[in-house]
C-alpha cells in the first residue's frame, strides 16, 4: 500500500492520500500547539500583569513557527486591544516585546528575570 504525502503550508501538517482516494489528515503535535499560541500568550501576559502590578515582562521568546502563527492570527482577526489601531508586528504583541529564537519552547521572561513556559501558565479570568 503506497501513500503520497503533501504539506498544506502549515508546519507539521501533512495530508496522506491512501487507497480508494480516502484522505487521512495527519497533524503533528506541534501544529496543535500552534493553534493555542495566541491564547497562551494572552494568558501569560494576564498572569504576569496580575503577579507584577501591571508591569510588562522583559520579553516573550517564541519559536519562529509560534511567532509566525501569532502574527497570522492577529492579521486574520484576532487583533488584541490596545494594539487594535496598529498594524500587527512579529516583534510586538499587546505592547510586549517578542523575540524569536529557534532554541526555545516558548517562554515569558518576567520583569524580575524569571523564565516561565507560556504553555504552563495557568489560564486566568479577566477581572470585571
Amino acid at each position: 500500500m503506497s501513500r503520497s504525502h503533501r504539506t498544506n503550508g502549515f508546519a507539521g501538517s501533512t495530508h496522506e492520500f491512501g487507497p480508494a482516494g480516502k484522505t487521512v489528515i495527519a497533524v503533528a503535535h506541534t501544529l496543535q500547539a500552534m493553534s493555542d499560541v495566541y491564547m497562551n500568550v494572552v494568558h501569560a501576559l494576564r498572569a504576569h500583569w496580575q503577579a507584577h502590578d501591571n508591569a510588562y515582562p522583559q520579553k516573550i521568546v517564541l519559536t519562529p513557527a509560534q511567532a509566525d502563527r501569532l502574527l497570522e492570527l492577529q492579521q486574520v482577526g484576532m487583533v488584541p486591544f490596545p494594539d487594535a489601531r496598529t498594524t500587527p508586528r512579529r516583534d510586538r504583541f499587546m505592547g510586549a516585546t517578542i523575540e524569536v529564537d529557534v532554541n526555545t519552547s516558548g517562554v515569558l521572561i518576567a520583569v524580575d528575570g524569571t523564565e516561565m513556559p507560556i504553555e504552563a501558565i495557568p489560564k486566568s479570568e479577566p477581572k470585571n
